[in-house]
Formats: C-alpha cells, structure tokens, sequence
C-alpha cells in the first residue's frame, strides 16, 4: 500500500492530473499498473506482442541481461501471460548461440538461473 500512496511523487503531467481523478477508486498497487496500462498504452493484440517476442533473436553484442529485459516486458503485456517455464523455454530457444552451447536449458528453473548461467557463458 505504501507504493500505492507514493504514486503523487513519482507521476507528473497528464499521469499526476489522471492520478487525481482515480486514487479514491485504487485498491492496491497491482490496480494502479492496471489502470496505468490502460489509460496511457494501446492495448496490443496478443498475436502482436508474441510477434515482437520471437522477432529477434540474441546477437552477440546484446547482454542477456537487456536482451531478457525486453522479452519480459513484452510478456508482461500480455493478458493472459504465460508460466515462466513457458517464457524461459521461448526465450532460450532465442538467446545468443554462445549462451545455449554452454548452458544446459535443464539448469534453468528461473530468470535469476539464466541470468546467472547465461552471465558465466558469456565470458568466455
């Protein structure tokens, strides 16, 4: 709730003024990205914002860690987002070929795990 209470100091322009019109009715913080998502972005079509997950792949001069900040901003805009094993398998069918040679997808149960196995890898 503490989020919910700080939004006055971290919206300005249209958001503050929209922020005004809509406090009394926010339940929680969960509401208020809701709310947010739809008042100042379109909703994207699902068939869309997959196309733009599997759009591009990993190329050797993106780090994992932007590369997977990307694809997790695109799932997060869909309305029914996928498991994160699903994300995770999606995703690392798409990341750099250096990643998935040295990486076992076995060993990956969660974000933190390819961040951390996919940083090992791309030293070498």
């Amino acid at each position: 709730m503490d989020a919910v209470k700080g939004m006055p100091m971290i919206l300005g322009g249209d958001a503050a003024e929209w922020w005004r019109g809509v406090k009394e009715q926010v339940v929680d913080f969960a509401d208020v990205t809701r709310r947010l998502r739809e008042g100042f972005s379109p909703s994207k079509p699902a068939w869309r914002i997959y196309a733009e997950v599997f759009d591009l792949k990993q190329q050797k001069s993106d780090p994992t860690k932007t590369f997977v900040r990307k694809k997790r901003a695109l799932f997060s805009q869909l309305d029914v987002v996928p498991a994160e094993a699903e994300q995770l398998d999606m995703l690392f069918g798409m990341v750099h070929a250096q990643i998935w040679e040295r990486v076992s997808r076995r060993k990956i149960s969660s974000y933190e795990d390819l961040l951390s196995e996919a940083q090992e890898a791309e030293l070498f």
